[in-house]
């Protein structure tokens, strides 16, 4: 948890308040306060008491939402594994980067084909973010020689479904901005807004940043 230490909370909430499914809903603005003293304890202070957090109520319109982004995202890590098996992946001699693409497209393909449309925004919102957990326990995205690189692994997803809503370039174009100050990344573009042009800056910054990184 210390990794979240000194987030910026207020621009935190900017960012979800972009879209606002997440947060124009009743229980967000009547509990708001409660929430918001949450995340400055969780990412301000250097303890935290996890019986304050039990005052999320999941069983809510709001914390269904939240708590379904997270599943959808620990579902796409348990079938990506899975598509390894059903790929016939572990029968082979060895492992490939098309191996691991192809598991990533797999898994997504299994939920995405599966869910209803309402579902989906949460479910693309929850693999997206377990893509850039990757990248953040990774920032230099330095290779294993079997896996693709995070960023990579990122815009292929995005790619297939930014046509759906740009809210999903809002999300990218967060992330990305997140992980670059986070991480202090040098000569990150400035000032992106949240359109194709600035995914298009990203992705030329991130093939020069692992050039200049990646051995």
């Amino acid at each position: 948890m210390m990794g979240y230490h000194n987030v910026d909370v207020e621009k935190y909430i900017g960012y979800l308040k972009i879209t606002p499914e997440l947060l124009n809903n009743e229980e967000y603005s009547r509990r708001q306060e409660s929430y918001i003293k949450l995340l400055h304890e969780l990412t301000n202070n250097k303890e935290f008491y996890i019986d304050h957090f039990s005052e999320i109520n999941i069983k809510t319109l709001y914390g269904e939402r939240i708590n379904s982004v997270y599943c959808f995202g620990i579902c796409f890590i348990l079938l990506h594994e899975l598509s390894h098996f059903s790929l016939g992946h572990l029968d082979k001699d060895g492992q490939s980067i098309q191996d691991e693409i192809d598991a990533d497209f797999d898994s997504f393909w299994s939920i995405y084909s599966d869910i209803s449309k309402d579902e989906k925004f949460s479910a693309n919102c929850g693999i997206l973010c377990a893509l850039f957990s990757l990248l953040f326990l990774n920032p230099t995205m330095e290779t294993d020689g079997i896996h693709p690189s995070e960023d990579d692994r990122i815009i292929a997803i995005y790619d297939i479904i930014k046509g759906d809503t740009p809210k999903y370039t809002i999300l990218l174009v967060s992330l990305f901005t997140y992980w670059a100050k986070f991480y202090n990344i040098r000569d990150f573009p400035k000032d992106l807004q949240s359109t194709e042009e600035p995914i298009d800056k990203i992705k030329s910054f991130l093939s020069n940043y692992k050039k200049n990184n990646i051995n």
